[in-house]
């Protein structure tokens, strides 16, 4: 009963959906080379596909699929020729998710400033198609575009953009229900890290810290300890329970040390490394270079 117990709590049920997802992908590509009247559907099934890696942070992996979806949509929006008033919304809606998604995963591999532009390229048919076009845009798509603009609005030094974006996507999760779905809490992560930034680029600290303690639940609930027995879990599962960790405990200590709160601040960097030892050895050099560095930071605070 026991063994059965931990074979359930290791399962990867989001890496049996990407499998399912990638592989209609694949054979839906098969099929539009003998029936192009499956390219809407092709594109469908790709936007689904890296929305669900979006979901789990899986940036690297969704690229190249998130470009094709850009390019099969695009193609099929212009089919139907120039914007208009007669303009498919479900095509226009089908393209502008896929944008967004691109721009989503470029602000997830570190490129803020050309998702920004990325998001301003929607500006022209935003504007044409209004609100019949984003009421067909799901949630985690509004949320995605929210994130995107607050993210290129700190790099340009924007906060009150960057709060006021923020505070949208807040709203929008809230509304949405999803902040309270499971397979969303990365998502929500995202919208607590966005907030805690954007309040600490306005000097408002103790907010800046309060949504990273927010951050730090719902990771915390995510990986449900299991990191604490590493070698349970297949390499993607590690992978992706991994791959916020470092980022967010590091800002969370920071941020603690910064507001006077050194004894806290240092127990967060001795507990990061603590959750990166066990599992470095399986995850390369990446995870060697992070652990390192968090030494180097209990060093430094100690030091001090």
């Amino acid at each position: 009963m026991m063994a059965q117990a931990m074979a359930q709590h290791s399962q990867d049920h989001y890496a049996q959906q990407t499998k399912a997802l990638a592989s209609s992908a694949q054979r839906l590509r098969g099929w539009v080379g003998s029936d192009p009247s499956k390219v809407p559907e092709l594109a469908d099934a790709l936007v689904e596909l890296t929305a669900h890696r979006l979901l789990g942070h899986g940036y690297a992996a969704a690229a190249a699929d998130a470009q094709e979806a850009v390019r099969r949509a695009a193609e099929l929006l212009a089919a139907e020729g120039p914007l208009g008033p007669y303009t498919s919304i479900t095509d226009a809606a089908r393209y502008v998710t896929a944008v967004i998604q691109l721009a989503a995963i470029q602000t997830g591999l570190g490129m803020p400033d050309a998702a920004g532009r990325t998001i301003e390229s929607l500006s022209d048919i935003n504007d044409q198609l209004g609100d019949g076009l984003r009421s067909q845009l799901k949630p985690q798509t509004a949320i995605w575009a929210l994130l995107c603009g607050a993210r290129a609005a700190l790099v340009s030094m924007d906060v009150a953009a960057a709060n006021a974006y923020a505070d949208a996507a807040r709203a929008r999760l809230s509304e949405s229900g999803l902040d309270d779905v499971l397979d969303a809490a990365y998502l929500s992560m995202d919208v607590d890290l966005l907030a805690s930034d954007s309040r600490w680029a306005a000097g408002r600290g103790e907010e800046a810290v309060a949504f990273l303690y927010a951050a730090k639940v719902r990771y915390d609930t995510v990986v449900d300890g299991r990191l604490q027995e590493p070698a349970r879990l297949s390499p993607a599962l590690l992978e992706r329970l991994t791959e916020p960790l470092a980022g967010l405990y590091r800002d969370l200590a920071d941020r603690l040390v910064a507001t006077g709160e050194i004894d806290l601040g240092m127990a967060t960097r001795r507990t990061l490394i603590q959750l990166l030892r066990e599992p470095s050895g399986r995850l390369g050099d990446h995870s060697r270079v992070q652990l390192a560095s968090a030494y180097a930071d209990l060093a430094r605070d100690l030091q001090a």
